[in-house]
């Protein structure tokens, strides 16, 4: 029977993505004679996930299968497919090949009895000569099993770039449910358009550089695809999705090439919008060839860059190499943003912890200049820049790999710390990200005080956003310090329950006294007020409405739901009117009071001057009918009537406003 490969992307918590390669590996085993298919795995819930590879055995009667473990986080995932296929088709030959896998080499036969056969590095050669059962000895690139002995094979073998050129990466033919991953990956980055294997950066954090690639592929140097070889595929991509990625900026001259051959042709000009992942800084000659060559009009397309750290000395360090400054960056993004007409989402993402930070005054003055920054950038208008902080990733091969304490090739060791990770046991504080490495130098208590600091401003920033840029603009980075002060001995105290539902109320009453007992901040006597509007909102945010079950058209006595409501000395709503307003305040002079009305409804605040509301609003305190409202209005009040009867509907729905006899006092 001729060999047929099921090739199966294993699930994990964090990613559904294919790696790009495996497309191409597909498409060249088919040139070959070779069946191929791509199940993945990770694209199915929990109940179904199982029963659709069970049933994708049956039907496709794979000679062989191959599993990707490509990068670390999925290593449960690959135990999970590696059993099934052990329970459900056990007769089955099995391979092993990924970042991962390389890296493991022998131990992962060592652990895995099941798996036969492992490559390291480029599959595509190896592959299709392991399935055209060529003598196991001079395959290259393999470890097998041989007896009772585990063996390597001498010789490796790296694809170049004529061979790269003749192969499709896009091959969306040969993957299980494609519609489904489509619909997945384009409400995120869209598809991955495969560029080139290998790196000529050299981060110490990242398991995709040139150093890492040596480690666990034999790759010294990059290969990239010629021009045309891609354009070939975009024609094939073009019919079945209008997304695109691309994050390999190897050589920035060769991206922008790529980009005028995109735009010089008729059928690909402006039908994708492209998602791009950026090592460098834009040039104007990117820029003016990005704009050219892609739609523009529709979904705001996202530029990344990963600074990593604020410090730019850090930064080169890390990075292996010169790179931008931190202000360079900014000024980069303003002008990116404004060529494309603000219409783009900017993320830029730092992350903790690196070597190059490893005191607690480093990480302290880190923080408070990453969310002064997210202050900065929303303060200025540029409300298109998004300031991300996570965990790193330790990323297997690495540079922090091989500095944490627990490093090693052993796989099993490796699978204890992802399960202690996964299960948030191996730190008191919750993690976003597969962090073992940790800068030796902080203390386990250091560590929790940075994590409560950071997990309390990104609530705050998240939930309570006027609040957020009030403080800022107020105290610069007093309140943040005090902030940290406050925290220590609750963490001490609570240790890891701290994280479990944070005391924020607790914590800002402590804050606001420690603000107004400071002379001069006298004149800001509306935090106590602000902080109960902020906590009024959260606490209203996700809770369902009180709606009785009545039609919105009835027209039936209602009146004002008191817990949806509540009265302030300023909209804060209305954030830069506010921030105008202070603002226009000079010295210690305090700012007039403007009695306002908000009412809170599921997803937004609506306010109105107190006045407003005696006028409107304010008649359903007593049971009336929206019409008799209605009427009263445009007999009385020079009102909006229609924007008034849009207004009772969004209430009535929000279940602000609610029928008299279902009224929560």
């Amino acid at each position: 029977m001729p060999a047929r490969l099921l090739i199966i992307n294993p699930a994990s918590p964090f990613f559904f993505y294919i790696p790009m390669g495996t497309f191409g590996l597909c498409d060249y085993l088919e040139t070959h004679g070779i069946a191929s298919r791509i199940f993945n795995h990770a694209l199915y819930n929990a109940q179904t996930a199982d029963v659709s590879l069970a049933q994708t055995l049956l039907d496709f009667e794979p000679t062989h299968v191959a599993v990707i473990f490509h990068w670390q986080e999925t290593a449960h995932g690959v135990q999970h497919v590696l059993e099934h296929i052990h329970q459900h088709a056990p007769q089955l030959p099995i391979i092993i090949g990924g970042f991962s896998a390389g890296y493991f080499g022998k131990d992962i036969l060592r652990h895995f009895s099941t798996v036969d056969y492992l490559i390291q590095g480029d599959p595509e050669e190896p592959l299709l000569h392991l399935l055209q059962e060529k003598p196991i000895g001079n395959i290259a690139n393999l470890t097998f099993r041989n007896q009772d002995a585990i063996t390597t094979s001498s010789h490796e073998w790296l694809i170049d770039q004529q061979l790269l050129n003749t192969m499709s990466f896009a091959r969306i033919d040969l993957l299980e449910d494609a519609n489904q991953y489509f619909t997945k990956i384009n409400a995120i980055l869209g598809f991955p358009l495969f560029i080139g294997r290998g790196c000529v950066f050299n981060c110490d954090y990242c398991g995709g550089s040139r150093q890492a690639f040596t480690i666990h592929s034999h790759r010294n140097h990059p290969v990239c695809r010629s021009i045309p070889s891609i354009i070939k595929d975009l024609h094939h991509l073009k019919e079945v999705t209008d997304t695109l990625y691309i994050c390999y900026e190897n050589n920035p001259q060769y991206i922008i090439s790529l980009f005028r051959a995109i735009a010089a042709d008729q059928k690909l000009r402006n039908h994708f919008t492209l998602n791009y992942g950026a090592w460098h800084l834009v040039s104007d000659d990117f820029l003016a060839a990005y704009k050219k060559a892609f739609n523009r009009q529709g979904a705001k397309p996202v530029f990344e860059f990963s600074p990593e750290v604020i410090a730019d000395k850090s930064r080169k360090k890390i990075k292996g190499a010169a790179t931008y400054a931190l202000g360079d960056l900014i000024d980069n993004c303003i002008k990116l943003s404004k060529e494309l007409q603000h219409n783009t989402r900017i993320e830029l993402f730092f992350s903790r912890y690196h070597p190059t930070e490893a005191t607690k005054e480093f990480l302290d003055r880190e923080i408070e200049q990453i969310f002064s920054l997210k202050h900065t950038l929303y303060t200025s208008g540029h409300h298109s820049i998004h300031v991300c902080y996570d965990h790193l990733s330790t990323d297997v091969a690495s540079g922090y790999w091989h500095q944490q304490p627990e490093h090693s090739n052993i796989f099993c060791d490796f699978l204890v710390q992802k399960q202690l990770i996964d299960q948030q046991q191996r730190y008191p504080f919750p993690v976003d990200n597969l962090c073992l490495y940790m800068p030796p130098s902080l203390s386990e208590k250091e560590l929790m005080h940075t994590e409560a600091l950071i997990q309390c401003l990104e609530h705050i920033e998240q939930n309570y956003h006027e609040l957020f840029h009030i403080l800022f603009y107020c105290t610069g980075t007093f309140w943040l310090r005090a902030l940290a002060t406050i925290i220590q001995p609750w963490v001490e105290k609570q240790q890891a329950a701290f994280f479990a539902q944070l005391p924020l109320a607790a914590l800002l009453d402590e804050l606001v006294k420690i603000i107004r007992n400071e002379k001069k901040y006298e004149r800001l006597s509306f935090f106590n007020d602000l902080v109960a509007y902020s906590l009024k909102k959260e606490e209203l945010r996700f809770s369902g409405s009180e709606l009785a079950e009545y039609s919105e058209s009835d027209d039936i006595l209602c009146t004002l739901n008191r817990q949806r409501m509540s009265i302030h000395q300023y909209d804060y709503s209305d954030l830069s009117s506010f921030l105008d307003l202070l603002q226009q305040m000079e010295g210690n002079a305090a700012i007039p009071y403007q009695r306002t009305v908000c009412f809170f409804l599921q997803d937004e605040v609506l306010s109105l001057p107190h006045r407003s509301y005696r006028l409107t609003l304010r008649q359903f305190e007593q049971c009336l009918k929206p019409s008799v409202y209605l009427e009263t209005l445009h007999k009385t009040v020079q009102v909006d009537v229609a924007a008034q009867t849009q207004i009772i509907e969004r209430f009535r729905e929000a279940g602000v406003l609610v029928p008299c006899y279902d009224n929560i006092e």
